[in-house]
């Protein structure tokens, strides 16, 4: 089995719902993003995808969450932001690393998933010391 994987960098700003933490706040972050694609066979070019083709998830990200607030459904700062012309990015549930990894997989599964290739995985960073790899192995 064959894995690339490329790193994309981005800006956002959050907070969690529902939270008693300091995160309940708005606060930024420098996610890291790390997506690897799957092949057991290489292309024409030997190559399992060319790492050009990650452009396609890396628009996405500077399209919608780059720069962006990323709230959670039902978030009130959401739709203040909104109505001052802020970008903002609405996700089911609490804007957390977590859902914010499965979100990028099922995003990255609609450009990359084919008969040969698949997505592994999508990890993504919060901080330098905190992630979450998001998977669908079985």
């Amino acid at each position: 089995m064959y894995r690339v994987s490329k790193v994309i960098k981005f800006d956002a700003a959050h907070r969690l719902l529902d939270y008693e933490g300091k995160c309940k706040n708005v606060h930024g972050h420098e996610y890291i993003l790390e997506l690897t694609l799957e092949s057991k066979e290489l292309n024409l070019h030997d190559f399992v995808i060319d790492f050009n083709d990650f452009k396609k998830i890396k628009d996405w990200i500077n399209n919608y969450w780059d720069h962006t607030y990323i709230g959670g459904s039902g978030d009130s700062v959401a739709k203040a932001l909104v109505a001052e012309g802020s970008r903002i990015f609405i996700l089911e549930g609490n804007s957390t690393v977590e859902n914010m990894s499965k979100y990028i997989f099922d995003i990255a599964k609609k450009f990359y998933n084919n008969d040969r290739v698949k997505v592994h995985s999508v990890s993504l960073h919060e901080t330098s010391s905190s992630k979450c790899v998001y998977t669908e192995d079985k």
